[in-house]
């Protein structure tokens, strides 16, 4: 076993390293080493006194990055009247929500728990109504900190059926900000109401 051990390191170009390596049912020990050896792309070395796991991406060693999920998703309440200036949904109970971010049903809003870049998911289904908008724009907006930073406008709607406008963004935040959606529309007539079944409003840390 030891000799079938060695010769796998060899053909990885370990062998450098074979008298540092351990494999037992419970974990891997990985080379430690106190500075960087030369190398070649794709080889891991564990660092010391950083004590962490370095990759060398053919030009320089790198850390190797590990994601701490975040996030949630809530449906938007039935069924509140929106006017057309733009106002916050009124978010149900979170579905999920991963991490520590600060999700608030109360406020409607998502305090982002730590730096990084989010897929941000937000869409809003008209229900119908006695009378049914037609010819209106709808815009969806995602503010931070009190500040629209992306809109979704489209027009020409009508509600006759169930309208669904949907915007997806990737952004990059941090830690403290805190997001929030709003709508708003051109109809007069009467107050548009979510469906809450096509109407939510989802964030998730992707890098």
């Amino acid at each position: 076993m030891k000799l079938i051990f060695t010769l796998a390191l060899c053909f990885f170009g370990l062998t450098g390293f074979a008298q540092n390596w351990e494999i037992t049912p419970n974990y891997i020990k990985i080379p430690s080493v106190s500075t960087f050896p030369d190398s070649l792309a794709g080889r891991i070395v564990f660092k010391t006194p950083e004590n962490k796991l370095y990759s060398y991406d053919g030009a320089s060693w790198q850390p190797l990055a590990f994601l701490k999920q975040a996030g949630f998703s809530a449906q938007i309440k039935c069924c509140n009247d929106y006017p057309a200036y733009p106002t916050a949904v009124d978010l149900d109970n979170a579905e999920f929500t991963y991490g520590t971010g600060g999700f608030s049903a109360d406020n409607d809003s998502y305090t982002v728990p730590s730096d990084g870049t989010y897929q941000v998911s937000a869409s809003f289904t008209t229900t119908t109504s006695l009378y049914p908008p037609v010819y209106f724009f709808f815009a969806i907006y995602i503010y931070k900190n009190g500040n629209p930073i992306r809109t979704h406008i489209q027009s020409n709607l009508s509600s006759e059926t169930n309208v669904t406008i949907s915007s997806q963004h990737v952004i990059k935040l941090k830690a403290g900000d805190l997001i929030q959606m709003k709508i708003a529309h051109n109809y007069y007539a009467t107050a548009i109401r979510a469906n809450p079944a096509g109407s939510y409003f989802s964030m998730i840390k992707i890098y």
